[in-house]
């Protein structure tokens, strides 16, 4: 998954993952209305988001905690 690049000045407070593979939520909409942040889109997947671990490490990093 290709994250955004953001800057120092412009680094987003939130960060969004979308799969593509949502049975639930359309992930161009979502996408979309979370452009501003640093966004995920994630090939394939499901609304449970059941590969949370394989992207476990780049979420606690965005968070800046030990992982």
């Amino acid at each position: 998954a290709a994250a955004r690049a953001a800057t120092a000045t412009t680094a987003p407070l939130m960060q969004t993952w979308v799969a593509q593979g949502d049975e639930v939520l359309d992930w161009r909409e979502m996408a979309e209305r979370h452009a501003a942040t640093e966004l995920h889109v994630l090939e394939g997947g499901d609304h449970a988001l059941s590969s949370f671990d394989d992207h476990r490490d780049a979420m606690l990093r965005f968070l800046r905690l030990p992982g």
